[in-house]
């Protein structure tokens, strides 16, 4: 075999592991076939991707400089190079090669997606938008384009007139692509809902008449009604809808549609029927209720099993009615609705959610292994709390098109050089507090042979995260109940730990911190997420409502207090926590406003939990927009772990840190 036959099999060979996310594998081999036939453009193209997505900016940009030489007018040369400048926040150096790169190829997606990101960092929200979009219509696939277009649409920054028709349509797709979490896009949406004209019409009614219910007609009619939207009945389907107008809509049609069922009428609404109880489920029955309501759908249930047990047809609108006020698996002989005849898609989705899943759940509880005795009297609370409802309750995750080694993906994340040398390409990982296992699929889907060990306190929600984890493919993770308190006795160690959202409903965090630092490698990394002291005021003072009021923690009570609060004049400053997104599902709405434990943090607060731990804080995990935010007051790139200018900078925006504290941090050590 001559030298040039051997490059070309190693060359092969290199894309086939840059492909799988083995990357010190591929460019092993890169480099052999460059060696044996030096100066070849494709091999110099690759071998600088390869580098460059494992965080290595210098070496890549020495390869796309020489490929550069070579060839000039190289199209992913110049797109290389100018992607090392955006992460070296050398916008004025990039953007000259993306305009070469665009002159050559006008219509290259990856070139017009970086232009947007540098157009979006440069505060041009509009011209970044217009360029995504041209990178969506050349390649409708293109995952930087759509994060870029979900970036810009949820800046707050552009007009009313650059959310059209096409931009819908865009956004329409991406909600159920898996690529994202719907609730990212979905307030994107729920804005175009109030621009038509018909519907914002509707919306003010029923807000004008509340708390008494409009008689609205929900029954067929030629002319297209405003709740047979597509977009409406496609946010019900996915994720609770944040919204109080667009909530009392729905309550006021719950209601006229289980008449409509009870009357046996038509069914033409079958399908917005269907999607209304879906979100019922998905919100976990959140929607206050009537006494003649409860009184007239109990009625319906009855007439509902004596037709199970009597194997006689039941109409589709008793399920979705039915089924917008209880979960239809807590009916008598539930499972036999699962067989006869085929029903309608709307129908079948809805007994799929709400009897077939939860089968599969209760099916999955008794297999969950237990890795260590849960006996601290703080840990039994927060697990009983959390057996009521699996939680968080999601639907779909953000799915990575490609995986990568941990070293590189940390490195991406956290903009830090260090972050390379942490972990390797077989590395361990504990996701500690893993709920119902999004953040866990989501890791599994990014990291290249990780090996994930996902913990939980509370066996409803592990069983969950392994029913949703089998859904999309992910069978390799181990889902186990366990303490944290109670983790050393794992004797493993872990090269990355993600505990988000868990240490600050802990008895003591600070204990809770020491444990998984114990557990970390002496070179891994941890991504912690922790309660905002400034950005929860408003939960403080309903808190504090809730303790005078006596209210309690179950589903009326829940109920109650959130007709309460939505009723509370604007600029209340309880009512506030009606912009948590929390505050739409009973479980998250418990969890926010009736935790049994809570502590919150500041920023110094923060810093002092680090170094007591013997952590260096290494940056904080925000999206795009709200880095953004930041960069513009401070936009040197050490500030971005500067936890003085942090604390200043949120001060003057108390709501920022309003989802959390999500940060990186590692061992100290020599930077």
């Amino acid at each position: 075999m001559d030298a040039f036959e051997q490059a070309r099999q190693h060359f092969l060979a290199a894309l086939e592991a840059q492909k799988a996310g083995r990357l010190a594998e591929s460019e092993a081999l890169y480099r052999a076939a460059d060696a044996l036939v030096p100066g070849r453009v494709s091999v110099m193209t690759n071998l600088a991707a390869v580098l460059i997505e494992q965080g290595r900016l210098a070496e890549g940009r020495q390869w796309c400089e020489k490929l550069l030489a070579a060839e000039p007018g190289n199209v992913e040369g110049l797109l290389n190079l100018a992607l090392c400048c955006v992460v070296d926040e050398d916008l004025s150096a990039a953007q000259p090669l993306l305009d070469r790169g665009l002159a050559i190829a006008p219509t290259h997606a990856g070139v017009l997606s970086a232009r947007g990101s540098v157009l979006f960092r440069q505060g041009r929200t509009r011209d970044a938008l217009a360029s995504f979009r041209l990178a969506l219509r050349s390649d409708p696939l293109c995952t930087a384009a759509e994060e870029g277009l979900i970036t810009c649409l949820r800046s707050g920054r552009l007009p009313e007139a650059d959310y059209d028709a096409e931009v819908e349509a865009l956004t329409l797709r991406l909600l159920s692509s898996s690529r994202f979490r719907p609730e990212s896009v979905a307030h994107v949406l729920r804005g175009r809902l109030y621009a038509r004209p018909v519907l914002r019409s509707l919306l003010d009614r029923v807000e004008t008449s509340w708390p008494q219910r409009l008689a609205l007609d929900v029954s067929p009619s030629p002319q297209a009604r405003p709740w047979d939207d597509a977009l409406l009945v496609a946010l019900m389907e996915t994720t609770p809808v944040t919204d109080v107008a667009i909530e009392r809509l729905l309550v006021t049609l719950r209601w006229r549609l289980l008449q409509q069922a009870e009357r046996a009428e038509a069914v033409e609404n079958i399908d917005f029927h269907s999607a209304l109880a879906r979100q019922c489920f998905i919100n976990e029955y959140v929607y206050p209720c009537l006494p003649e309501e409860i009184n007239e759908v109990d009625k319906l249930r009855s007439r509902l099993e004596a037709a199970i047990v009597a194997g006689v047809e039941i109409p589709d609108a008793w399920l979705a009615a039915i089924g917008s006020y209880y979960p239809l698996h807590t009916l008598g002989n539930a499972a036999d609705l699962m067989t006869g005849k085929p029903r309608r898609a709307p129908v079948d989705a809805l007994l799929t959610q709400q009897i077939g899943e939860p089968l599969a759940e209760a099916a999955l509880r008794a297999n969950i292994e237990q890795l260590t005795p849960i006996d601290d009297e703080i840990s039994r609370k927060v697990r009983r709390q959390y057996e009521e409802n699996p939680y968080p309750r999601w639907t779909t995750p953000a799915l990575a098109t490609k995986r990568i080694p941990l070293p590189a993906w940390l490195a991406a994340r956290t903009g830090r050089d260090e972050a390379k040398r942490i972990g390797d390409e077989t590395a361990e990982v504990l996701i500690a507090g893993c709920g119902t296992g999004r953040q866990v699929v989501e890791i599994a889907s990014q990291l290249a042979g990780a090996r994930l060990l996902a913990v939980d306190l509370s066996i409803s929600s592990l069983a969950f995260g392994m029913r949703k984890a089998r859904e999309f493919g992910f069978t390799e993770i181990r889902f186990a109940q366990a303490d944290i308190l109670r983790l050393d006795l794992l004797g493993r160690r872990f090269d990355y730990i993600d505990s988000s959202g868990v240490l600050h409903h802990m008895g003591d965090p600070g204990a809770g911190l020491s444990v998984l630092c114990r557990l970390l490698k002496d070179e891994g990394a941890i991504r912690l997420g922790l309660y905002s002291e400034a950005a929860r005021s408003a939960v403080v003072a309903v808190r504090e409502r809730i303790a005078e009021s006596g209210a309690t923690a179950d589903a009326d009570g829940i109920r109650n207090i959130r007709q309460q609060l939505m009723e509370l004049p604007q600029g209340t400053p309880e009512r506030n926590v009606v912009d948590f997104a929390d505050f739409y599902s009973m479980s998250e709405c418990r969890d926010l406003l009736f935790h049994v434990q809570e502590h919150r943090y500041t920023i110094p607060g923060i810093a002092r939990l680090l170094d007591d731990a013997g952590l260096r804080f290494l940056g904080f995990d925000l999206e795009p927009a709200a880095l953004a935010r930041f960069r513009a007051v401070y936009p040197g790139r050490d500030a971005l772990t500067d936890l003085d200018l942090w604390h200043e900078f949120e001060q003057r925006n108390p709501d920022f840190f309003a989802a959390m504290y999500q940060f990186w941090a590692c061992n100290k050590g020599p930077s």
